[in-house]
């Protein structure tokens, strides 16, 4: 069975570490406790690393896999004495790779009730093997004359067509989330490179042509 590592880093909302989380981790697809990988961060809010079992690499590198999920998903929960306690679901792991999954934990109310119990962040679960085209023009309202790196971006929430949320967020921000759903950690650094800078002209394309 192939390997990865995860590393949790837990601090506060305000990004000061917490010393002596305790760490659970649990097998997304079985529920099952791994009471084995239970451990605690240090005083820089770090974990040790945890060793999990994961898909072997040749299935993120194989293009004509259609049928074998190449990572395996695993279930964290942070607790530590006057904090909510946290539950990040589906944490990927890779064979030979290390996931760093930071975690910030918020201070339990004084008037603690059952709405405050814990603090549930849903990982996305990917389906790579039922991806359904979606692919919609811009309207060209106008184009620009040059070709602009914008400090911004705006993104919909949602399919082009569904009433949806808009929200803006850091250009680089944004392209680190899309890259992070495109690729895998575990391909060539050539690879890696070319689809980033796919990633970025297809970006620059829509605001320069159509937005």
């Amino acid at each position: 069975m192939a390997t990865g590592f995860l590393q949790v880093m837990v601090t506060t909302q305000t990004a000061i570490p917490l010393e002596n989380v305790k760490i659970t981790v649990i097998d997304s697809a079985s529920g099952k406790l791994l009471e084995d990988k239970t451990v605690y961060t240090d005083a820089s809010g770090q974990s040790p690393l945890i060793e999990l079992e994961t898909v072997d690499i040749q299935y993120t590198l194989d293009e004509n896999n259609t049928t074998v999920l190449p990572y395996k998903n695993y279930d964290i929960v942070t607790e530590k004495e006057y904090f909510i306690r946290g539950e990040n679901t589906a944490v990927q792991i890779y064979d030979g790779q290390t996931t760093v999954q930071t975690i910030g934990l918020m201070p339990r109310p004084t008037d603690f009730g059952n709405e405050f119990e814990r603090e549930r962040n849903r990982g996305r679960v990917q389906k790579l093997f039922d991806v359904q085209p979606n692919l919609q023009e811009g309207t060209n309202d106008y184009i620009l004359q040059r070709v602009v790196i914008p400090q911004t971006v705006t993104v919909h929430l949602g399919r082009p067509d569904a009433a949806r949320q808009n929200v803006t967020v850091p250009f680089r921000t944004y392209l680190k989330s899309v890259a992070a759903s495109e690729i895998y950690p575990t391909w060539p650094q050539q690879a890696l490179r070319a689809n980033i800078h796919c990633q970025i002209s297809f970006i620059l394309n829509r605001i320069y042509t159509e937005w």
